[in-house]
Formats: structure tokens, C-alpha cells, sequence
């Protein structure tokens, strides 16, 4: 009985130790999932770089300048959108654990013609409703 009873608060131990891992697979990221238009014209912008600028990961627009990024972190997050013909833009989100966002944004190719980087300016994000 001892022996088992010994077992039993070895396994316990193993199971509450590997509880917080468990916990946290279970805690799913943040998603933003979006569309990337043209300001001018309203064309959706084909492979724009959506990228986190924490890591430098990125995700690139469809032809319909439709994209989803996945595993983002809970809170603020600066994300950066690139494009040819379009100067660099940045944008600030905040993202509860587990949210799945959804925006459109629009990238405006005459806002600062021949500027390289504008990441002081922000993008323009709509209201999820508006999409």
C-alpha cells in the first residue's frame, strides 16, 4: 500500500509538473486576418508583405490582397505592410489571447512618392464592419 501510495504521489507530482505546459498549448495566439487595398484605385494589392516586427516574420497577400497570420502574441503589436510602389507603413494592434482579428487596410502609393520608408505614418485600418 505504501509503495502504491508513494507512486500515486510521484505520478501527481509528474501530472501538476507538466500541468503549466499543457495549460499553455492549450492557450491558443492571436490571429489578424485582412485584406490589402490600393487607397487610389481600391485594387487589392497583391503580394504585399505583411510582417511582425518583433521577429521579422512575414505572410504575403494573395491575388485578391487577401492574408492570415497566425500564432501572433497577446498585447500591442507593430506590424509593418511593404509593397512595390507603396512606401513602408507600420501599424499598432492590440490582441487579446486567442483573438482572431479581422481588418482591411489600405495602402496609399501616392502618400510620400519616392519616400522609402514612411513607418512614422499610419496605415489606415477600417472598421471590421466596413470590410
Amino acid at each position: 500500500m505504501r509503495l502504491t501510495r508513494i507512486g500515486g504521489i510521484i505520478a501527481l507530482h509528474v501530472t501538476l509538473a507538466g500541468a503549466p505546459s499543457v495549460l499553455w498549448a492549450q492557450q491558443a495566439g492571436a490571429r489578424l486576418r485582412g485584406t490589402v487595398t490600393d487607397a487610389t484605385t481600391s485594387a487589392p494589392v497583391k503580394g504585399a508583405r505583411v510582417i511582425l516586427a518583433t521577429t521579422g516574420r512575414f505572410v504575403q497577400t494573395d491575388s485578391a490582397g487577401d492574408f492570415e497570420i497566425r500564432d501572433l502574441p497577446s498585447g500591442i503589436v507593430r506590424f509593418y505592410f511593404s509593397a512595390p510602389g507603396f512606401p513602408r507603413v507600420s501599424v499598432l494592434l492590440a490582441f487579446a489571447s486567442g483573438e482572431t482579428m479581422v481588418q482591411r487596410f489600405e495602402l496609399d502609393s501616392t502618400a510620400a512618392a519616392g519616400a522609402a520608408d514612411t513607418s512614422t505614418r499610419r496605415i489606415q485600418a477600417l472598421a471590421p464592419a466596413e470590410i
